[in-house]
């Protein structure tokens, strides 16, 4: 049996087969309208899958973050960095955000850059895949494409190294590793 549970409402369905349900199918998963940005992240279903993706008796629990607006596991973070930033006074209104990403944290910035008013600048390489591209365009996002690997280390430090380049003339651009920021704990644990 597969069972759906948004944590807003608390709505439960079984399944017969494991599906991904359309929002309608579990009431309302999130405003379908909002003043705030935030608003729109979260309440993303969770899914118990278990037979027959797994043996009797057992399961697991899946939680469903592509229902976010951007499709991103890192919509949620993305949004919370912006706004800690923004109320410690560290991103200023229409500040530009640099980020070195190989895709995903990048959508969500792009998504939380649209939603505040902040360009965003997204430092890749090669790797990336082309859709992800066009999707952090759509966004608004710019993005710097790295064409060579750093000859000692390798892709990341090139990365690095070109975002690096934006620090003279953008005034706080954000962390040089995102590892660092002082949000990265709290986004990462948050879970509604």
């Amino acid at each position: 049996m597969t069972e759906v549970r948004s944590f807003s409402d608390t709505c439960l369905h079984s399944l017969a087969t494991p599906k991904i349900l359309e929002p309608r199918e579990c009431g309302q998963l999130a405003p379908a309208t909002s003043r705030r940005p935030a608003a729109l992240v979260g309440n993303t279903p969770v899914l118990r899958v278990s037979a027959p993706l797994s043996p009797p008796g057992r399961g697991f629990w899946a939680k469903l973050e592509g229902f976010n607006p951007g499709g991103s596991m890192k919509d949620r973070p993305a949004l919370h960095m912006v706004e800690a930033a923004r109320a410690r006074g560290e991103l200023t209104p229409g500040a530009r955000i640099v980020e070195s990403t190989s895709g995903s944290l990048g959508l969500g910035l792009a998504l939380a850059g649209q939603a505040y008013g902040h360009p965003v600048t997204v430092v890749t390489d090669t790797g990336m895949e082309p859709i992800v591209r066009h999707m952090l365009a759509a966004y608004g996002a710019q993005v710097e494409l790295v064409t060579e690997p750093h000859p000692v280390g390798g892709w990341q430090q090139a990365r690095k190294d070109r975002v690096a380049k934006f620090w003279p003339t953008t005034p706080a651009p954000g962390a040089p590793t995102n590892t660092a920021t002082p949000t990265t704990s709290p986004a990462t644990n948050h879970w509604d």
